[in-house]
């Protein structure tokens, strides 16, 4: 697993006369901003002193053309996953991509959408009965079909918050460091499907 951190200076003054605590709040942005890398590494090729991710593995992929207007690429990618002993229990994709899918209807003239909907569930998509989630870090054009059977995330070191108030002596300032190490692991990656427009 690698480390993946952040850092944030900010004034004693604020520090100290802020409600809620300025150093939370920081250190709820700093979560955050660990998490979105966290995201970004997931679906990357490689990250510098990082984990590969998605992109960097040869995995079964489905040619969905220019453009996705039923499920069949879906229907094939729950069957490539089957040939591997493997069962997709989501998609990813990026949320432009999910939104496109949103607005395809089951027929012309008609305004039922292709997705599935579940009421009791009313903002879960389902595509053949499996979730589509969307990720701001997935690649535009792309969509993961992902067994978690075969899908591995390592946290090695659960995520810490340290405030400081001597780093920074000279200047009177407090630093708010965030940590966390986490690996990937893809034991089986032809498993995974890849869904997009291949060259």
């Amino acid at each position: 697993p690698s480390k993946v951190a952040g850092l944030t200076v900010i004034s004693r003054e604020l520090a100290n006369d802020s409600t809620p605590a300025a150093a939370e709040t920081v250190g709820r942005g700093l979560a955050r901003d660990i998490a979105k890398k966290i995201d970004t590494a997931y679906f990357a090729n490689t990250t510098p002193n990082g984990p590969n991710g998605l992109g960097s593995l040869t995995t079964s992929v489905v040619d969905t053309g220019a453009a996705i207007t039923n499920t069949d690429p879906f229907a094939e990618a729950l069957s490539k996953a089957e040939h591997q002993g493997a069962v997709i229990t989501a998609f990813l994709g990026n949320p432009a991509d999910v939104l496109a899918l949103a607005k395809i209807k089951k027929q012309s003239g008609s305004n039922e959408p292709l997705l599935g909907a579940d009421p009791t569930q009313p903002t879960q998509r389902t595509i053949l009965g499996v979730p589509l989630i969307p990720t701001p870090a997935a690649t535009a054009g792309v969509i993961w079909g992902i067994p978690s059977q075969f899908v591995e995330v390592v946290v090695r070191e659960d995520f810490t918050l340290d405030v400081d108030k001597s780093a920074f002596f000279t200047s009177d300032r407090v630093a708010v460091r965030a940590t966390l190490r986490v690996g990937f692991g893809f034991p089986h990656p032809m498993s995974i499907v890849k869904l997009f427009d291949a060259p």
